[in-house]
């Protein structure tokens, strides 16, 4: 866990329930462990705050909808807004850029290193 509950808490976090916000600690871990490829042994003040916006962006992921934009009666059609999600998906990625770009595994091996230079 690169987060617990009262970090959040103390953070500000806004997630009331705890197992909640397990669920949702663990996908935003995945996220980070597949762009670092696993290589966090150490968790620090960086990984902690993406942790918390990454937490975030993912609640909100989960509860965005996709709006209707305009519908008609006679010939029934609905048009819809387009997802969110790709929106939120493209702000995961940046805060993991933005929080993780300076950090180095016990190696000194850059996170998000991807093996070319």
């Amino acid at each position: 866990m690169y987060l617990t509950y009262e970090e959040y808490k103390k953070m500000g976090g806004s997630i009331e329930e705890p197992l909640v916000f397990e669920r949702l600690e663990c996908k935003a871990r995945m996220r980070i462990d597949t762009v670092t490829f696993g290589r966090i042994l150490t968790v620090t003040e960086p990984i902690k705050r993406c942790m918390y916006e990454l937490i975030g962006l993912i609640d909100k992921q989960e509860q965005s909808e996709y709006p209707v934009t305009s519908a008609s009666n006679d010939g029934y059609s609905v048009s819809y807004a387009q997802p969110v999600t790709e929106y939120l998906d493209s702000c995961i990625h940046t805060a993991i850029s933005d929080y993780l770009s300076n950090e180095i595994d016990n190696q000194g091996i850059p996170l998000l290193y991807r093996g070319v230079d």
